[in-house]
C-alpha cells in the first residue's frame, strides 16, 4: 500500500527584503503568507517528493542545498523529486543567478563594457532569507516524510476557463504582441490556447478523511503584481478553499502548469485584472473546482509507483554581434533601473556571457508515476500549447505538467512564435528565452517518451452484477 505524508511551512518575506524581479525592489507590505507545500509518497521501494514553493523561480542550487540538508538532518534521500516554484511574482528573491552572471561578466567582458552593467542594481537574495527558505524547504520535506501514513489514492480533473487568458494577441498587422494594451483597436484574436484542466490527486485515509491533495493548473502568479508587498497570489486562496471545505489540517500542494503565455489578464476586456479581488476570484475558482473533483473521488489502495529521468543537452541561443553591440550602446546612454530597454540590454549582455561560459543548457526532466496519474517536470516557463502537447501524447489519463521545477527557468515558446512575419512578443526575445527555438518541441517530445516508458495502473475493476428493473419503474402510464 502507498503511504503519503504532507506538510506546509511559511516563507513570508519580512518588510525591507528583496523581492523577485529584474531589478532590485524591496517589500513594503506583507499582504499574505507565502508557503512551501510538500508531499512525500512511498510504496516501500520508491520514495518521491512533490513540493511547491511560493516564489517566482527556483535555481538548482537551492533545491540541491535543501536536499543535502534533508540527507544531513534525517539521512533521507529520494528516488525522484519535483520541487517547483509556483511562480508567485510577489515573493522573496532566492536566485543568485544574476549575481553569478555579473561576477562572470567581470572576468569575460572588457572593463569598459563591464562598467556599464551596474551590477549593484541587479537583484540578489538577502542571505538570511535565502538560508531561511532553504531550511524551510528541508523542514517541509522531512516533516512530510515523518507524517507518512497508509493512503488510498484518487484522481480526477475539473475544468475552469473563466479567469485565464492567453496574453499573446494576433494584431491587424499580422504580428503577435504580448499584452498589446487592453482595448487596443488593432487586436484581432488570442494567439494561443489556455489549458482549463484542473488535475487533482487526493490522498485519503481508510476512514474517508483527506490527508492532502496535489493540484495542477496553468496560470501565471501575477494577480498581485504592483502591490509592492509579499503575497501568495491565487495559490493562497485555492489552498484556503480546500482547507475551509476539507479541514484545516488538510494540506494542498499546488503546481503551476505550462503557463508561459497565460495569465489572469484579458486584453479584450475593460475589467480590472489585478489586485486581491482578482486573486481571490481565480484562486477561489481553482480551489472550488479541485474540491468538486475531490467530492467525486473514488480512492483505491492498489497503487503502484515508478520513476523515469533524463537530462537533455539543449543548445543555447546567442546574440548576434550586431545585437550585442546594440545592447552595449543602449547601456551607454540609459540606466537599467529606469529604462526597460536598458534592462533588456543588460540581460542581453549577460546572455552573451553565459553562452561563452557554456553554449549548452542541461535540462532536467523527471517523471513520477503514482497509480493512474503521472507528474512530469520542466524547468521552464513552457507555452501552454507545449504542455497540452505533452498531455496529448501521454498514455496517462491524469498528466500533471509541473513547470519551473528542479532548476532555473527561461521562456520556452512554440516554434510558431518565432515566425518573423506572424510571431514576436516579449517571450521570444533572446534574453528571457535563451534556449534554441526548437527547444519546446524537443523537450515536449522527450517528456512524452519518458512518460510512456511507464505504464499507468489499469482502471479499478468493480465487481458489479446488473440488477433487475425496479418494479415501480416499469409501470405503464395511467391517463384515466
Amino acid at each position: 500500500m502507498v503511504k503519503a505524508g504532507f506538510y506546509t511551512t511559511d516563507i513570508s518575506v519580512p518588510i525591507g527584503y528583496n523581492m523577485s524581479g529584474f531589478i532590485r525592489g524591496l517589500t513594503t507590505r506583507a499582504f499574505g503568507s507565502l508557503k512551501i507545500r510538500a508531499a512525500v509518497f512511498s510504496d516501500g521501494n520508491i520514495k518521491t517528493a512533490l513540493v511547491g514553493v511560493d516564489t517566482c523561480c527556483l535555481e538548482e542550487d537551492i533545491v540541491l542545498d535543501a536536499l543535502a540538508e534533508v540527507k544531513r538532518l534525517a539521512n533521507l534521500t529520494f528516488d525522484a523529486h519535483i520541487i517547483a516554484a509556483t511562480h508567485v511574482h510577489t515573493s522573496g528573491h532566492v536566485r543568485y543567478g544574476w549575481k553569478k552572471q555579473a561576477q562572470a561578466s567581470k572576468e569575460i567582458l572588457p572593463p569598459e563594457i563591464y562598467a556599464l552593467m551596474d551590477p549593484e542594481s541587479l537583484p540578489v537574495p538577502d542571505e538570511a532569507y535565502y538560508h531561511f527558505c532553504k531550511s524551510q524547504l528541508a523542514t517541509a520535506i522531512i516533516e512530510a516524510y515523518y507524517r507518512l501514513e497508509d493512503a488510498e489514492i484518487s484522481y480526477g480533473k475539473g475544468f475552469d476557463a473563466a479567469r485565464v487568458f492567453n496574453r499573446r494577441i494576433k494584431m491587424k498587422n499580422g504580428r503577435t504582441y504580448t499584452h498589446p494594451g487592453k482595448g487596443n483597436q488593432d487586436m484581432v484574436d488570442y494567439a494561443g490556447p489556455i489549458d482549463p484542466e484542473v488535475n487533482v490527486l487526493g490522498a485519503w485515509r481508510k476512514d474517508g478523511s483527506l490527508i492532502g491533495c496535489v493540484i495542477n493548473f496553468a496560470c501565471h502568479g501575477t494577480c498581485m503584481c504592483g502591490a509592492n508587498g509579499s503575497h501568495g497570489d491565487w495559490y493562497h486562496y485555492a489552498e484556503k478553499v480546500i482547507k475551509k471545505m476539507m479541514g484545516e489540517n488538510v494540506n494542498a500542494v499546488i503546481f503551476n502548469g505550462a503557463s508561459g503565455d497565460v495569465t489572469q489578464v484579458d486584453n479584450f476586456s475593460p475589467r480590472v485584472d489585478f489586485g486581491e479581488r482578482v486573486a481571490k476570484e481565480l484562486g477561489g475558482r481553482i480551489g472550488a473546482e479541485a474540491y468538486k473533483v475531490l467530492l467525486g473521488a473514488y480512492p483505491r489502495s492498489d497503487v503502484k509507483m515508478a520513476v523515469a529521468h533524463d537530462v537533455m543537452d539543449i543548445p543555447k541561443r546567442r546574440p548576434s554581434q550586431a545585437h550585442f553591440e546594440e545592447a552595449v550602446e543602449k547601456l551607454k546612454v540609459s540606466d537599467p533601473e529606469t529604462d526597460d530597454e536598458a534592462t533588456f540590454a543588460r540581460t542581453t549582455v549577460l546572455t552573451e556571457v553565459m553562452y561563452r561560459l557554456n553554449p549548452v543548457s542541461k535540462q532536467d526532466i523527471t517523471v513520477i508515476k503514482i497509480g493512474e496519474g503521472v507528474f512530469v517536470s520542466n524547468q521552464n516557463e513552457l507555452f501552454t500549447e507545449l504542455g497540452m502537447k505533452i498531455k496529448e501524447k501521454s498514455a496517462f489519463t491524469y498528466t500533471f505538467v509541473c513547470c519551473l521545477a528542479n532548476g532555473v527557468s527561461v521562456y520556452v515558446p512554440t516554434l510558431a512564435a518565432f515566425d518573423m512575419a506572424a510571431g514576436g512578443g516579449y517571450e521570444t526575445r533572446i534574453n528571457p528565452g535563451r534556449l534554441d527555438i526548437h527547444a519546446g518541441d524537443m523537450m515536449a517530445d522527450r517528456a512524452a517518451e519518458l512518460i510512456n516508458s511507464l505504464t499507468p495502473d489499469e482502471p479499478e475493476k468493480i465487481d458489479f452484477q446488473p440488477r433487475k428493473p425496479w418494479s415501480y419503474g416499469t409501470n405503464l402510464p395511467q391517463i384515466d
